[in-house]
């Protein structure tokens, strides 16, 4: 075991000096026991870990396996091959009960509470193994729909995306927030709502936002004529229709990209067209809903019943023989059509899943459907029946199917393999692959890089089965848990077929990281057009490098379950690899491949760090920046200035990593000589930007994570070109970041010298409230915050116990209003349950109350809550635990990126909140209080 100080000394050792590199590398991926001991010093330590897992799989899958020296050697010093996040920290890792993906695509929400509800469970699931997730919300019906429950309309969206943000951020994965991107179709007709949501710092703070275009949506704004809007989005008689202008719906989502950054936007036509997987019915990147009307029938022990009839525990006739129902809900309201065929009548959407042939596919794509007779039963024709309720059943057997009318019919709520499909992550550093760097002689190397990618690939498969062990484990866990079995039921089913997904699609994210700085170690100015072609040459041969590898481990070892060239080869993506290399084209239509979808380029944040390289894809933030480092007792220290309450300060500038490799290699010191110099983030021409990009994903199979960075003064006209250029040039998705927009832009004023009264707002008879129910020391605390125009107004607080045992606000209540009955009397309500409680400051005592009355006062008043939080965070003494129970709840409102009016202990720079967190922008360093 080492000690935090000897493990930073000895992994600063290990990274040249650079402290910031140390401490993230300390903080997320260092080994620990369960009682949080370091058990590794530095990477060298990790990486040594990581060869010997890597090794061992190897040893039992090939003939030639790698050795763990060889693998160890590119993983050395982040020079060659890197092993993104969760898997540096979870190889080997025996401690944690965690998953070794980065990203999970969870079961798209059906249009019903329980669904929704089960969407939720995966979530937090997922999340707490240090996983994260994109959820699709496309499928939930728009606010004001019919119901046919006790609400009789629905909510809409928004109270959803809110469930989903707060499970999120609920849900801590060693020391890191969860993370969460949710989609929604450009045709729902809430999608106004979904993408100005962020424009409320206090709505859906855990999660990402972005669109899914179609073109039918870009046609139309480009015309400038309307669309349809409608629900449910793949209807052919959608239950909600109406025809709204395009444009007016575009500039919503451009305006809120230019002030918010978000929402992004995802291409979806250029998404599936464009992805092998997607070309495989049980893989596409899209949400189906495989349903049966309720009047569909099915055979049970005591006879037929109907699929409406049934309920949770029925057994039904299967294949397997008796089955059981273990879930079942409605799925709203969609097309359904009579399959007629030689041997029975089946009815259902065109999505559901039926086996034909053995295999399992959707029914409009089949031409026949197994029966229980010895032939198979031969689809007659079609026959549209109406738009109908329909329901999703999931039945207790291996091969999740039923029979229904005669016929072989699938599981309805078995999801499609994109759905809780995940990927993992691994990125190979292309600076190590330019030859004599920064000068004129500077190559790269493609023959050495088409060699590594080889191997990185294989290592992406080895890295496939090393989460099949983890998620094995996972899944003995919870079957070990002493809960009762029904309690856990759900959480297995999702990890077993997360297990199944894995071990037969195979899926990989390779990618690479340090583009910016390989292009300027090639003399290359990043943006320009020999920056273009380079970066396709290097994507190009990553592309090709990679699938040579799969090809050749599916000739050894077999191509991942379903693979079918017939139903890949008009793939675009495919055929570009048949024009460059045929004879690799040849040998995958024969043998397969080992991996369904194997390269990405993802955010590489904090292994940029690690690698002291520019991120992904991205260009060089800023070449240089100053830090500050506070002087204590070292009398021979240089003092640069001292501060206004007398600390001293050395000053530093910290140059980029790569900027000084440039200036040992030239004796260069001036940085607009620099090969970086005007081709940093803020300095490139955006649709050069964008070209570059899409030059990259014509050679990635996923996405490609990247921010288009622009400077404060950018147009919102500037962002409608950027994204209409992206969806033309072929991008599968775009994201744009203004300088500035989500902190606001700042104003320097002149410093007042005299005191302003101001007045406050008079307050109405009643508020909305929010309730929150707090902790602190064993004591139990509710504090209510009334608002104002959506900001706070006034706060209550006080133990929540009146004194014999009872509570005062239940924890059920998280929201209702405040109502002034006279001076100094509040009523809290609630309506929903019937709920109300005087707040009449008789719950706490007198000091107490004095500081809830003074905060009331100074939120009136416009005194920033920032400023409040930071006074409450330094009181001392009696109120110190109400102190800080008010400064957790007032931390919610402030925005992230409000600047505090603190200063970075380690470095000097002024701190900024974020996620209600005290952060430096400039070291690293940050608190929670």
């Amino acid at each position: 075991m080492y000690t935090y100080d000897e493990a930073l000394k000895k992994s600063t050792e290990y990274f040249n000096g650079d402290e910031l590199a140390a401490s993230v590398w300390l903080g997320k991926y260092a080994l620990q026991d369960n009682d949080g001991n370091l058990l590794e010093n530095s990477p060298d330590q990790m990486h040594r870990r990581l060869a010997k897992e890597f090794a061992r799989i190897e040893k039992n899958k090939f003939k030639q396996p790698l050795n763990e020296d060889d693998i160890y050697k590119l993983f050395d010093k982040f020079k060659y091959i890197i092993p993104q996040g969760s898997a540096m920290y979870g190889i080997g890792n025996d401690f944690q009960f965690i998953s070794l993906s980065n990203c999970y695509l969870l079961e798209a929400p059906l249009d019903s509470y329980n669904s929704i509800i089960l969407t939720d469970q995966q979530l937090v699931n997922i999340s707490k193994r240090r996983g994260g997730c994109g959820i699709d919300i496309s499928n939930l019906r728009p606010n004001g729909t019919p119901t046919k429950n006790a609400a009789r309309t629905s909510t809409g969206i928004i109270p959803f995306m809110d469930r989903y943000s707060n499970s999120t951020r609920e849900v801590g994965q060693a020391n890191r927030r969860g993370a969460l991107m949710l989609t929604l179709s450009v045709h729902h007709p809430e999608i106004e709502d979904f993408a100005t949501i962020k424009n409320n710092d206090t709505k859906v703070t855990g999660a990402n936002i972005s669109v899914r275009l179609s073109k039918e949506f870009i046609d139309a704004v480009r015309n400038d004529e309307e669309y349809e809007q409608r629900w449910p989005i793949d209807a052919k008689n959608p239950v909600v229709s109406r025809m709204v202008s395009a444009q007016k719906v575009w500039q919503t989502i451009v305006h809120s990209a230019w002030t918010r950054a978000e929402p992004g936007l995802l291409m979806w036509d250029n998404v599936t067209k464009n992805t092998p997987a997607d070309y495989y019915p049980e893989y596409q990147s899209k949400g189906v809903n495989p349903c049966q009307p309720a009047w569909a029938e099915v055979l049970t022990p005591d006879g037929i019943k109907t699929i409406g009839d049934l309920e949770i525990g029925d057994s039904i006739l299967s294949k397997e023989g008796w089955t059981t129902v273990i879930n079942k809900w409605s799925s709203g309201i969609q097309d359904v059509y009579k399959f007629y065929t030689t041997h029975g009548t089946f009815a259902g959407t065109k999505q559901h899943k039926i086996f034909s042939n053995g295999k399992k596919i959707a029914v409009e794509d089949a031409l026949g459907i197994d029966s229980p007779y010895l032939s198979n039963s031969k689809i007659l024709k079609t026959e549209f029946i109406s738009s109908e309720e329909v329901f999703d059943i999931t039945v207790d057997n291996k091969s999740n199917s039923y029979w229904s009318g005669g016929l072989d019919v699938s599981n309805c709520s078995e999801i499609n393999l994109s759905e809780l499909d995940s990927c993992r992550l691994l990125v190979l550093n292309v600076l190590s692959f330019v030859n004599d760097p920064f000068t004129p002689n500077s190559t790269f190397d493609f023959d050495k890089f088409r060699q590594y990618a080889k191997i990185a690939q294989r290592l992406m498969d080895d890295m496939v089965d090393l989460e099949s062990e983890k998620i094995s484990r996972i899944i003995e866990k919870i079957e070990s848990d002493p809960e009762p079995h029904e309690m856990k039921q759900y959480e297995l089913n999702m990890w077993t077929k997360i297990k199944r997904l894995n071990d037969e699609g195979r899926r990989t994210g390779t990618g690479v990281t340090a583009i910016g700085d390989a292009l300027a170690a090639l003399n290359i100015q990043y943006g320009s057009d020999k920056s273009i072609d380079m970066v396709e040459q290097i994507y190009r041969t990553l592309k090709l490098g990679c699938y040579e590898s799969s090809v050749e481990m599916a000739e050894e070892i077999g191509s991942f379950k379903c693979f079918d060239h017939n139903l890949e080869k008009d793939c675009p993506f495919i055929l570009r690899i048949k024009e460059e290399e045929p004879d690799l084209y040849d040998r995958m239509a024969k043998s397969g491949r080992r991996n369904i979808a194997l390269t990405t380029t993802a955010p590489t944040g904090s292994v940029s760090i690690l690698t002291q390289t520019s991120s992904g894809i991205e260009p060089v933030f800023r070449l240089s920046y100053t830090r500050r480092k506070k002087i204590h007792d070292d009398v021979n220290s240089r003092v640069d200035f001292i501060d206004d309450v007398g600390d001293k300060w050395q000053e530093f500038t910290v140059y980029h990593p790569s900027v000084l490799k440039w200036m040992d290699v030239t004796g260069e010191t001036d940085e607009t000589k620099s090969p970086w110099f005007g081709s940093c983030s803020p300095d490139i021409n955006w649709i050069n930007r964008v070209k570059m990009q899409a030059a990259a994903q014509r050679h990635v199979c996923h996405g490609i994570s990247s921010t288009i960075n622009l400077p404060n003064d950018a147009t919102e006209e500037t962002v409608n070109k950027i994204y209409l250029e992206a969806f033309a040039s072929g991008c599968k998705g775009i994201t744009v970041y203004r300088d500035g927009c989500r902190s606001g832009v700042l104003v320097e004023n002149p410093k007042k010298t005299t005191i302003i009264e101001t007045a406050a707002p008079k307050r109405p008879k009643k508020l909305p409230c929010d309730v929150y129910h707090c902790t602190n020391k064993g004591d139990r605390y509710y504090v209510v915050v009334g608002k104002f125009d959506g900001l706070p107004y006034e706060v209550f607080t006080g133990k929540n116990d009146d004194g014999e045992g009872d509570t005062v606000i239940p924890k059920a209540i998280k929201v209702g209003e405040l109502v002034k009955k006279s001076r100094g009397h509040y009523v809290l309500t609630n309506d929903e349950r019937d709920y109300s409680c005087k707040l009449t400051n008789g719950h706490s005592d007198d000091a107490v109350d004095a500081l809830t009355r003074m905060i009331s006062t100074s939120l009136r008043h416009g005194v920033p809550i920032s400023f409040i939080v930071e006074q409450l965070e330094k009181t001392k003494g009696d109120l110190q635990s109400f102190s800080k129970v008010l400064a957790r709840t007032l931390k919610r409102y402030i925005p992230d990126g409000t600047i505090s009016t603190e200063d970075c202990p380690e470095c000097g720079e002024q701190l900024v909140r974020k996620e209600g967190c005290l952060s430096c922008n400039s070291c690293g360093w940050s608190k929670c209080c």
